[in-house]
């Protein structure tokens, strides 16, 4: 979210109050200013409860400002979880899938696949209406991965087009590893 003209305001003199008190401190580092103001002015401040109040007062404004400065631009920009994808639209109505249920499609023409152990699948929308596909997999050791990824990528498009009517922009895979063999030879 965008901060508010307000915070932008605050800012600037927060930042001005800043400078001033970076200014006045290397004056004193610097001994610009003599000892004796530095001195007359610091005894101010305990110099009874009115004194105390203002500067009690003054430190609670800028603790303040501060805290309401650092919520104001540490805002995260809130943005709609897509959770549909839109199949078709005409003049009677719209017609939209949730991603959930291509998800569920996508798991279930992975497991009929005989190389795949495990999968994780995640479904995105692109902006021209399309869909991206992303899988997780973890496959038998002596599956060829080049050809077996080719093969699953041209497959799961197809199925995934005649069945919601979306077209598919992307299928990204990673084979995270290869499942170990459910038998040992008899030879060890």
């Amino acid at each position: 979210m965008k901060p508010r003209v307000i915070d932008r305001i605050l800012l600037v003199l927060m930042l001005l109050f800043t400078l001033v008190v970076a200014a006045f401190l290397l004056a004193v580092a610097t001994h610009l200013l003599p000892a004796e103001y530095v001195l007359f002015n610091a005894t101010l401040a305990y110099s009874g409860l009115t004194a105390s109040l203002i500067i009690g007062g003054a430190g609670l404004v800028v603790l303040i400002l501060s805290v309401r400065l650092m919520v104001a631009f540490n805002r995260r920009p809130s943005v709609p979880r897509v959770t549909s994808a839109l199949v078709a639209a005409d003049e009677l109505g719209s017609t939209h899938i949730a991603l959930a249920a291509v998800d569920h499609l996508v798991q279930r023409h992975c497991r009929t696949n005989g190389k795949i152990k495990e999968c994780v699948s995640s479904i995105y929308t692109t902006q021209d209406g399309g869909l991206r596909v992303g899988l997780k997999l973890v496959v038998l050791p002596e599956t060829n991965v080049p050809e077996f990824t080719s093969e699953l990528k041209a497959s799961l498009k197809a199925y995934l087009e005649e069945y919601t009517g979306i077209p598919v922009r992307d299928i990204s895979i990673l084979i995270s590893a290869a499942a170990q063999n459910a038998y040992k030879p008899s030879g060890e």
